[in-house]
């Protein structure tokens, strides 16, 4: 699963390698979780568009907006009611330069933070949706989600889909329905193109925001991660 995440570069940063407009310009943000903000680009009238959406999916009979959804699983997502129209209707990128996950060892609680090699940017698979909660109209998005590879293996059994850069056009042109072929991009990103590191104890706290919660720390003597 994903249920934190990191965006640190300049907008802009994105606007160039992807290609969209900024009608909303967004600050980074060093610890994103339900709730928060995510950077969506999507095509409308044939131009890719940014926009903040908040994470966390709500379907179209969602009477609150408490009850929300951040993953979408890749291997279903065609399927299920609640998913299904948007990934037909409602593909989106949502953009990030690093995913937040834990190792547990007993009653401890390391966080890691996972990144492409060179901190480039990358975006997410997502899925989009405009629902009425009582008399107000809100958007809201999932990040799809598939098998982990070796190196995210080791802390979890899932990751989310890091969608390739010749699998970006293809994901938002929502002319191209045909489940099997979207699916082609919704696998596991190269390990040997990711690294990983450990970092503050702050991260834990889906309320601290302040990019210390990312800097590095030292890993303990158990650490998954060290070389064998």
């Amino acid at each position: 699963m994903c249920g934190r995440y990191v965006r640190r570069l300049d907008l802009a940063i994105y606007a160039e390698q992807f290609g969209f407009l900024i009608e909303t310009p967004t600050p980074p943000a060093y610890n994103i979780a339900c709730t928060n903000l995510a950077d969506v680009v999507r095509v409308r009238e044939g131009v890719r568009r940014h926009a903040p959406v908040p994470w966390g999916f709500l379907p179209v009979w969602a009477k609150d907006a408490k009850s929300r959804t951040i993953n979408a699983r890749s291997e279903t997502v065609h399927e299920l009611r609640m998913f299904r129209n948007a990934f037909e209707k409602r593909r989106c990128l949502i953009l990030a330069d690093g995913i937040i996950e834990w190792q547990t060892i007993g009653k401890r609680k390391l966080p890691y933070l996972f990144t492409l090699k060179g901190d480039q940017p990358f975006a997410f698979a997502g899925i989009w949706n405009r629902t009425r909660v009582g008399a107000e109209s809100v958007e809201s998005c999932a990040i799809l989600t598939t098998a982990a590879n070796e190196l995210f293996a080791r802390i979890h059994d899932r990751m989310p889909v890091i969608l390739q850069k010749d699998a970006i056009a293809s994901w938002l042109d929502t002319d191209k329905e045909d489940a099997s072929v979207l699916r082609e991009f919704l696998v596991p990103y190269p390990a040997e193109e990711m690294a990983s590191i450990a970092i503050s104890p702050k991260v834990n706290s889906a309320r601290y925001k302040e990019a210390d919660c990312l800097e590095p720390t030292a890993a303990a003597s158990e650490d998954l991660f060290a070389e064998s």
